[in-house]
């Protein structure tokens, strides 16, 4: 007689290594997971950053401007995590257009302001985070972004520096103390 054999040893085996590789999927999708989820914190973190610095500029370019009204912008400020630009300015007098630029790691962001009273308040009737200012035409200000076109003229431009081809509208918002109107304009 011949003996029978059992396979019960290879239902195991299969068995042991469909649940392992279940296992190692799961553990990659979820290192995965969490190496995008980092990213994506680090990407808002260092948005906020260029925000502040394009706040930063703006004060300064405010400041500035209530103690010399002749200013005209055009600097650039440097910090330990990334620079500032405040673009030419538009305008005379008592109300102007500034046109300011934060940027981190090649994080970018840009703040149009419309300033309806500089003496003897500060007085700002638009407030919008733009891709590119329309105050003025001042060279370098809309790396990335095309005037003749929808289309973005760099591939290294970040997405939020895009234009799509519908113009969306622009996060105008009246600041406290401001006129109340806005600017509706787009963000191109």
């Amino acid at each position: 007689m011949t003996p029978k054999l059992t396979r019960g040893g290879y239902v195991f085996l299969v068995s042991a290594i469909v649940i392992g590789s279940i296992a190692v999927v799961s553990t990659v999708s979820l290192l995965i997971l969490g190496w995008a989820a980092e990213q994506n914190g680090q990407t808002h973190v260092k948005t906020n950053q260029a925000l502040e610095l394009a706040n930063t500029c703006l004060d300064r370019a405010i400041v500035t401007l209530r103690e010399n009204p002749a200013y005209r912008g055009g600097n650039e400020y440097s910090f330990p995590y990334g620079t500032c630009k405040i673009y030419a300015m538009e305008g005379t007098g008592n109300s102007r257009g500034v046109c300011v630029e934060g940027t981190v790691d090649g994080v970018l962001r840009r703040l149009e302001v419309r300033l309806a009273a500089i003496f003897p308040q500060v007085a700002v009737s638009a407030w919008d985070d733009v891709s590119c200012c329309n105050l003025n035409t001042t060279p370098g200000q809309c790396e990335g972004v095309s005037s003749e076109s929808s289309e973005s003229s760099s591939s290294s431009a970040p997405a939020s520096e895009s234009s799509s081809s519908a113009p969306a509208s622009s996060s105008s918002s009246s600041a406290p103390g401001s006129d109340g109107s806005s600017s509706g304009g787009t963000d191109e």
